[in-house]
Order: structure tokens, then sequence, then C-alpha cells
């Protein structure tokens, strides 16, 4: 892995250098060598692309190392130091990892970091507080690692006290740049999915999710709640549910906040969003699961399946349906989940239920006549979902809608 070290001479303005030429998985250390920093807190100090305050001073009272910054009060313990860092100089998520240990006070300290440019951590706002109950110059230092979505190339972050007569020593500050890969619903995912095992990366996916309608989805990463206001919008009204149940010819889906890889499952929205981003997930190789009760199951897939035309194979439309696919253009996309029912299956009085009750339109397990989303075009060869007069090609047949 390549390191880039920020040079910037010594200036009252803030440093202006940027990193260029990053690479996935590149890194920086923005605080290479904190030994060489005025002991007592220069005025206005930059050193290396860092912005420093007073209260800012070299670490040579930390036992374990001559290269950490020392944040403190100044002006007779009226203000609080603090350090902004260099601009991050590239576009997209990262890890900012720093460690720390608490000064020369002995009560609990509080560091406050601060992003600019509207860019989030994960907890999706600017700032973050880390409370430094224990450890101290003597001890080793801790070290966390922040996820930050979205950032441009004048990002910065800022630390600082958060709150007078307390000090914090910070140490191997770095900016790692996020990955990002594709997948796509209409292609083989499965080399995609392969190579990027267990590593932390944003995935920007071609899929629409289509408001006011039960989506199936299944991912290759853990979903939780704040990863989909993230990919999907803060203004959104998201559900998810999974499939707990079968009985008396009635499948059941429970309310869930989060979805481990693989798990398919349904997904309600009240804004129609298309190839949303996923930020900061870790990719898991773990084939697409079914989870099956009694007889009934419900089969995830990562990449373009081609669906059984025998009456097993049911998929859920847009129009919030359940269909069989007939025997031409029986193939389902990707990042999607269908449902398997056995050999001679009735599907009298069937339907599906959520668990606050509501069956919404998915009440009709029957085969139809339908097939996959993709069966019925104008004569132009465009995709159309709600065929309106005129003549269209159906299910392979030149059909004329009155």
């Amino acid at each position: 892995m390549r390191t880039t070290i920020i040079r910037c001479a010594l200036t009252l303005l803030f440093c202006q250098t940027v990193i260029t030429s990053w690479a996935e998985g590149d890194e920086y250390i923005i605080n290479e060598d904190f030994s060489e920093l005025t002991k007592n807190g220069a005025v206005q100090h930059n050193y290396k692309g860092w912005y420093l305050s007073n209260g800012c001073l070299s670490g040579s009272n930390v036992e374990e190392s001559n290269k950490a910054l020392r944040i403190e009060d100044y002006s007779n313990n009226t203000v609080t130091g603090w350090a902004m860092s260099p601009y991050f100089g590239y576009t997209g998520d990262a890890y900012l990892t720093l460690s720390y240990a608490r000064g020369n006070n002995t009560g609990t300290s509080t560091i406050e970091i601060k992003l600019t440019e509207g860019v989030v951590f994960d907890n999706n706002t600017n700032l973050y507080y880390l409370t430094v109950k224990d450890g101290n110059p003597k001890e080793t230092f801790k070290t966390i690692s922040l996820k930050i979505h979205n950032a441009t190339e004048s990002t910065r972050f800022r630390i600082m006290e958060g709150a007078l007569g307390n000090t914090f020593v910070i140490d191997d500050v770095k900016v790692t740049k996020i990955p990002e890969v594709s997948i796509n619903e209409a292609s083989d995912n499965s080399t995609t999915i392969t190579t990027n095992n267990t590593k932390m990366v944003t995935v920007n996916t071609t899929r629409t999710l289509t408001s006011g309608i039960w989506n199936t989805l299944c991912l290759p990463f853990d979903v939780t709640m704040k990863d989909l206001v993230l990919a999907l919008g803060e203004n959104q009204s998201i559900q998810l549910r999974t499939y707990t149940d079968y009985a008396n010819n009635i499948m059941t889906f429970g309310e869930v906040t989060s979805v481990p890889a693989g798990t398919p499952f349904l997904i309600k929205l009240n804004t129609t969003v298309e190839n949303p981003t996923f930020h900061a997930v870790t990719i898991s190789d773990t084939p697409a699961q079914t989870v099956t009760h009694g007889d009934v199951s419900f089969k995830g897939t990562y990449s373009p399946v081609d669906l059984s035309t025998d009456g097993t194979n049911l998929f859920l439309t847009t129009r919030n349906t359940l269909a069989s696919p007939a025997s031409v253009k029986n193939t389902m996309n990707g990042l999607r989940a269908y449902i398997v029912v056995p050999q001679g299956f009735d599907p009298t009085n069937a339907r599906i239920m959520m668990d606050d009750g509501e069956t919404t339109a998915i009440s009709a397990l029957a085969p139809s006549t339908e097939t996959s989303p993709k069966a019925t075009y104008n004569l132009k060869g465009q995709r159309v979902e709600n065929a309106r007069r005129g003549l269209y090609v159906v299910n392979g047949k030149l059909t004329l809608v009155k």
C-alpha cells in the first residue's frame, strides 16, 4: 500500500496542499512526525499540512512515541486547543483512523472530531464525540476507526477538546480511501463478490427500487437501517420484512431493522430510487440464501436466474402481485428473490401476509399466464410496465390491447 505524506511550508494561512492520483485503498499518514513541533505551542503553527492552534504541543512526554500531538487548554485555561487536518484530496468514502490517550488530567476527557463540507460519519452527522475514560500517556494508546461518507477534495476534519481542563494525545492519524465496486442486476456478479470477500467497499448497484410496492432484494453484505438511510435518503419511509413462517397457505413476513448478507428480504419505500450506492459495507461471499418454512421457500439470487415455468417458481411483479413465468422470457434479474413451491401446489386461498396484518395486493399465489416483468414490449422494442391501447408484444406474441 502506498503512503503519501503531506508537506507544507510554515504559514499563517490554511495549507492548500491536495493529495493527487489516489488509488483505491491508498492511505496517507497526516501526522507523520509530531516530534518536530514547537513544544510550547507556537502561534498558528502549520506543519506538514496541519493547521494547529495554540495549545497544540509536541507529545514528547508520551513514553510510547515522540511522534504524537497533545492538545490542551491555553490562554490561562480559557480556550481549548484544536488541530485542523490537511485537505483529503479525493472524492468518495474513507476510514479515519487514529490512536488516542488521555493527557495529564486524571478525569474523563471528550474529544470532538468535526468534518467540514457537509460530509458525515457513519452516524449521519458531521460530529463524533470520543470519550476517553481510561489510558494515560504511560499506557498503551487505543485506536478507533471511523467511516466517512461522500468526502470531497476539500474535506478536512478538526480535532478539539470537548471541555476546558482536559488534555488528550493523538497519534497515528491516517485517512484510507475505501474502494468502490459495482454489482449489476443484469450481470453475473459472482467474480466481483468472490474477489472482494471480507473487504470494506462502497457498492454501486444497478437496481431500481419502486415506491409503494414490496420489492424483493438480496445483497452480498449485511444491511442495517443506517446503511439504507445513507443509500436511499433520509426522507424515505423504509419498511423491511423477512420470511418468518408458512402455515395454512399463508407466508408471513416479519419486520426487521437489519438483514444478514445473502438473506432475501422485502423492502418498501415511499420514493422510487434508481441505482442506490451502499457506503462502506463489507462484502461477503456467503451464497444467496434460501429461507424455507414448511414446503414453501423464499430464494435469493445475486445474478440473473432462469425461473422454472412448471408452476414451482413465482416472482413478485411491479403490480404487487405474484405470477408464474411463461415459457418465454423467464429470466429474472439478480439482486432479487423469488418463491419456490412444491409440484402440484394448490394455490387456492394462499396469500402473503406481513406480521402487522397487512396483505397489500399480494394475495394470490396462483400461477398465471404472466411472464417476468420484461415480457411486454411496444412495437419499438421498449419494455412497457402498464400497457395502454395499441399493439404490443406480450409473451412473444403480437397482442392488441383495447
